[in-house]
């Protein structure tokens, strides 16, 4: 997994932008909270599952509109936005797939997964968001950064 965020780290990997399928949504006060899968704009291919809790009131208003509309990942929208913010990526695992996650994936059977937890941080350490991104099996290799 890579110590920065994902979305720009699979976009550059694969060569393709990356968009949301939103399997749940909610919110809770000024907290957006979603499950969605990252797919490949050009196929359609997932290359992540995650869910996230956003802070809303700790971003930039023009921000919320985007993030409300579901349609792009969380990192791609503050990578466009030119929001400053830091990754803290908080521990990486080993996970069998359940039957929702190998379905999100297309992974046609139950298989060990990687991931992380990460914490995306303002410029003055606020929480913008909270995330658990899982990776599906790949032969893909990514960059010498993301491996160490």
């Amino acid at each position: 997994m890579h110590p920065s965020d994902l979305t720009p780290t699979l976009e550059s990997v694969f060569d393709d932008r990356i968009h949301l399928r939103v399997i749940r949504r909610g919110k809770s006060g000024v907290v957006e909270l979603r499950q969605v899968v990252l797919v490949l704009d050009r196929d359609e291919t997932p290359v992540a599952v995650g869910a996230i809790r956003i802070h809303l009131d700790h971003l930039p208003a023009a921000v919320r509109a985007p993030i409300r509309e579901g349609r792009l990942p969380f990192g791609r929208v503050l990578q466009d936005s030119e929001v400053v913010h830091s990754s803290s990526p908080g521990g990486y695992f080993r996970v069998l797939s359940d039957p929702e996650i190998s379905t999100a994936l297309r992974l046609g059977r139950p298989q060990r997964l990687f991931g992380r937890r990460n914490r995306l941080l303002d410029a003055f350490e606020r929480p913008l968001a909270e995330v658990v991104e899982v990776l599906p099996p790949t032969d893909i290799s990514l960059p010498s950064e993301a491996t160490e």
